[in-house]
């Protein structure tokens, strides 16, 4: 009796070890990168977790991937995919949080309203159908459109007007960046989708 009650324990111990192992390891392996990275080559699944993340320029400004960043200006949204190459250029920093609104929800009055620039989902909540596109400055800015599945985006072009009209519904993606040329100093945008 006493024998059988010591196999009962090792192997309770066993399973205990076993299982809280195997959910540290998932935990760990998981868990989204939260810091902060340098100037660099970083690669997506091994220096940097997948996911999608916040990033804000400290102590400087940088760049990421080609993008500005300009000192404690942010850029939303930015996916890390695993085995993607990531640049970090310039003499600041970057921090790195996962981001909290990966969707865009529709706004009241059928209106929503970007503030930053960023890569934004559009969510449940937009209705498919035509939208009014209307940009502050679109002449700074560059606008695409990704359809559910596509890596072919749709450019949008302005022709000297400050509005267009596209086609969004529920995946889509909009990329909303400044220009190469751009000489802001920040990366507030005011960019405004209205349904037709």
């Amino acid at each position: 009796m006493k024998t059988r009650k010591i196999v009962i324990v090792i192997f309770m111990i066993f399973l205990v070890i076993l299982l809280g192992s195997t959910k540290l390891l998932n935990y760990v392996s998981n868990k989204e990168f939260n810091g902060v990275i340098n100037a660099g080559t970083y690669v997506g699944g091994v220096d940097i977790p997948t996911g999608t993340y916040d990033l804000v320029a400290i102590k400087g400004s940088v760049s990421i991937d080609g993008i500005a960043i300009p000192e404690q200006e942010k850029l939303l949204n930015k996916a890390i995919n695993n085995k993607s190459m990531i640049t970090v250029k310039g003499k600041g920093s970057l921090k790195m949080t996962p981001s909290e609104n990966l969707f865009l929800e529709q706004g009241e009055n059928e209106t929503t309203i970007i503030n930053n620039i960023g890569y934004y989902t559009f969510g449940r909540s937009f209705k498919e159908g035509m939208y009014q596109l209307f940009v502050e400055d679109h002449d700074k800015l560059y606008i695409q459109v990704y359809s559910p599945g596509s890596s072919k985006p749709s450019n949008i072009s302005f022709n000297n007007k400050s509005s267009t009209t596209i086609k969004l519904n529920e995946g889509y993606r909009l990329v909303v960046l400044r220009g190469f040329a751009n000489d802001s100093n920040d990366n507030k945008v005011n960019v405004t989708l209205s349904i037709k």
